[in-house]
């Protein structure tokens, strides 16, 4: 640096070199000023280039510098405020600085609870690295790091531990965009709101990647972890969230974000448990757009609503590839609640599983949307609400469509155990299962309410129970006409009347379905309507313990009606008839399904009309399942396919054809079929007993011995009676060759002892391995 101008030539000389980007390396830990600020040379009074001093000589300088901290431990002792010269208490930076430490392990900044680490003026930016910033403490906001408006703040690997304020216990900016990696956030705590981190009044964007917050606390206000208010974008990836709480909004608060993007994140064991106590994960509120992947929110716990994840938006909302589980709220939403007033919520490939609603509504999760509604490949299972709600409830003012999900197991203590949805618009509901959901009250599986209709396709409802006033145990649908169309309703129960399908108010056509073991404790166990009528088309009504209808459905032909009480009398209808239906099982396609049994009376029974191109299992109809050289369609859900017609034994091929029984007849885990794989099995099974040959005489000796024979004498056999037919992978390798040379080299073995055994155990497993390699792996 030059300090004299003897020219024209050295003040342009020194212009250049105050626009370089200078480097103070600290040399002491000690806590002391600089001896000469703006005289280029870190030097406290005694020499020591200190961190304090290191500061003040980069304000001095305009542009850019930055400061190089070894390891160490650097306590700031010198107390004092007020003033904005880096002299005393916090560490104020006037020009844009670099703080860059030997690892956050081994590099540490100590506030000793009297005052704030660093504080950054406005329009300037700092970035620190690789330390630890804890203890810093702030009777106002920021207790790690302040940063006024306009500062660009970057912080990667750096870890903030036991600081405290007013708001954003580590760190708090005023409209400055923020930039966080690989970075950890711990036990910071704040009587207001923003545990670790509250940004505020901005428009800038906020990005953290990489990064862990654990037990930071606001217990005086919002998000434990985070808070951002402002209009920018925030996002989150690749981070954790761990045993964070508040009184509002127990991991994270982002209020007016334009849109926000979490990714591959988890928010778990949070919680909001002041008298507010709303939200115990995740809080977006009135956020533009919200994009949720990868997510993994659990175990979190909410005083009041929302135990999970809460997103009110104004446009689209997409969760997707998540797991939200074991979350509690006492009030409503105990897994999640997402809301949009101007756009389409979609949810796809997400389980939403044991979440409780203590003492309100939708355990499982609530839904609203001012556009279309989409359900796709998601799994809703064993949630639970006090009282309504169990599992899932939606509301649209667009569409709504649900595709190939599941709601299984949920339980509520009054209205709706599996899913409630409703809608002006239309309602459709295709290859899913509603099961084993259960309501103390009415509506147990599923209630679809729409003004546009209700499309319910390839879906199974089975297993659901609805007690007290008990009137739907399966489906109940209300609004505009409906279709059901191959579709299941089997085993379910309701207290009072309709364990399979009630409709009120809403003509209904069901076409192809199959209702089977149904049981009310009233009448109508399988279908009752309620000022409605059901029209049947290709349909079973097996039998149940109660009468299946309580009055005469309409009929457009080709019914079965077990019991006779639905009263059919549509073309080709038959009552009396033991459908014979196999057990609910996976018989393929993505729901269970009743199949129908070698002569059953639903096979080819459709005798006239459409029927749909495919079943419940996407089979296409019709095929010739009596194997009169007619292809028709059966009734019900599941079409009856015969691939072995002349087989009386074999319906489908399996593993060894039609004709060809798929056993394994010596129990050596290769079916007979599979010559290879018998082969290889009896190779394994003799180098095993080969093995265990010992020479030493005994019952178990004279056994083995035995056995041994016969698995030599049997592979030789076994050659050359499937020479023709097993695959070689070496076609050079003469098969019965090598077979006889095993079964001389394992005879050899039952008469060695001593080293000589070892011998002859080595030179027969030498020949089975040459034989193994010489037959190819069986292809299946």
């Amino acid at each position: 640096m030059i300090r004299h101008i003897g020219s024209s030539l050295a003040l342009v000389l020194i212009l250049v070199t105050t626009a370089s980007a200078v480097t103070f390396t600290v040399n002491s830990t000690t806590d002391a000023v600089d001896a000469t600020p703006g005289d280029g040379t870190c030097a406290a009074a005694g020499g020591a280039c200190t961190l304090r001093a290191a500061v003040q000589e980069a304000n001095a300088l305009a542009g850019a510098d930055e400061i190089s901290l070894p390891a160490g431990t650097f306590l700031l002792s010198l107390v004092g405020s007020g003033e904005d010269a880096a002299a005393t208490g916090d560490l104020d930076v006037t020009q844009p600085l670099t703080v860059t430490g030997a690892s956050a392990a081994t590099t540490i900044i100590d506030g000793l609870g009297s005052d704030r680490i660093f504080h950054v003026v406005a329009g300037q930016a700092l970035t620190v690295r690789t330390l630890t910033v804890r203890n810093g403490k702030e009777i106002g906001n920021g207790g790690g790091i302040v940063a006024e408006a306009g500062v660009p703040l970057t912080i990667a690997d750096v870890t903030f531990h036991g600081n405290r304020a007013d708001s954003g216990g580590a760190i708090f900016t005023i409209g400055t965009a923020m930039v966080v990696t690989g970075s950890r956030f711990e036990s910071n705590v704040v009587t207001s709101s923003g545990g670790a981190v509250a940004v505020s009044a901005t428009t800038n964007p906020l990005d953290i990647r990489d990064s862990t917050f654990e037990n930071n606390s606001a217990a005086g206000g919002t998000g434990g972890a985070l808070i951002y208010g402002g209009t920018g974008t925030v996002t989150i990836a690749g981070s954790t969230f761990h045993g964070d709480s508040a009184e509002t909004a127990g991991a994270m608060a982002i209020i007016s974000a334009s849109a926000v993007s979490i990714t591959d994140t988890v928010v778990e064991n949070a919680s909001a448990s002041g008298a507010g106590g709303n939200v115990g994960g995740i809080y977006l509120n009135g956020v533009g757009s919200a994009t949720l992947s990868a997510l993994a929110v659990r175990g979190n716990d909410s005083a009041n609503t929302g135990g999970g994840l809460v997103c009110v938006a104004t446009g689209n909302v997409t969760l997707t590839d998540s797991t939200i589980e074991d979350n509690t709220s006492i009030d409503d939403a105990g897994g999640i609640y997402v809301v949009s007033s101007a756009g389409n919520v979609t949810i796809e490939r997400t389980v939403i599983r044991n979440n409780r609603s203590l003492d309100g509504t939708a355990g499982g999760g609530l839904v609203q949307t001012a556009m279309v509604l989409t359900v796709r490949d998601v799994t809703v299972a064993d949630n639970s609400a006090a009282s309504s709600l169990g599992g899932f409830q939606a509301t649209a003012a667009g569409s709504i469509v649900v595709e190939r999900s599941r709601f299984t197991g949920n339980h509520t203590g009054a209205v709706v155990g599996g899913v409630y949805l409703t809608s002006p618009g239309t309602v459709s509901f295709t290859d899913s299962t509603v099961q084993a959901n259960e309501a103390l009250d009415n509506v147990a599986g599923a209630y679809l309410v729409s003004g546009g209709g209700v499309t319910v396709t390839g879906s199974t409802f089975a297993d659901n129970m609805a007690f007290g006033s008990g009137i739907s145990g399966g489906l109940y649908l209300a609004g505009a006409a409906s279709t059901v169309t191959n579709s299941t309703f089997s085993n379910n129960f309701a207290l009072v009347s309709a364990a399979g399908l009630y409709t009120s108010g809403s003509p209904v056509v069901v076409t192809n379905s199959t209702f089977v073991g149904n049981t009310a404790g009233g009448a109508g166990a399988a279908i009752l309507a309620a000022g409605a009528t059901v029209t049947l088309r290709s349909t079973v009504i097996g039998a149940s313990d109660t009468p299946s209808c309580v009055a005469a459905l309409l009929s457009d032909g080709d019914n079965v009606d077990q019991d006779g009480s639905c009263l059919l009398t549509g073309a080709r209808d038959r009552s009396g008839l033991d459908p014979l239906l196999g057990p609910l099982a996976d018989n393929g396609g993505p729901t269970l399904t009743h199949e129908p049994l070698a002569g059953s009376p639903l096979i080819d029974g459709v005798g006239g009309g459409a029927c749909p191109v495919t079943d419940q299992r996407g089979v296409a109809r019709p095929t010739d399942g009596n194997s009169d050289g007619s292809a028709v369609c059966d009734i019900g859900a599941v079409e009856f396919v015969d691939e072995c017609p002349t087989d009386p034994d074999k319906r489908l091929p399996g593993v060894c054809g039609c004709g060809v029984p798929d056993v394994d007849a010596n129990t050596n885990g290769a079916v007979d079929c599979l010559v290879n794989a018998e082969l290889k099995a009896r190779i394994v099974t003799a180098r095993t007993v080969m093995s265990s040959l010992t020479g030493v005489k005994s019952d178990a000796e004279t056994a083995a011995k035995a056995q041994l024979t016969e698995l030599a004498d049997g592979i030789l056999a076994y050659c050359t009676t499937n020479e023709a037919t097993i695959v070689l992978g070496d076609p050079s390798a003469k098969l019965v060759k090598l077979a006889k040379k095993v079964r001389k080299a394992l005879r050899a073995t039952r008469k060695g002892k001593g080293t000589a055994l070892v011998k002859k155990q080595t030179r027969a497993g030498k020949a089975l391995d040459a034989l193994d390699v010489a037959v190819a792996p069986q292809a299946t």
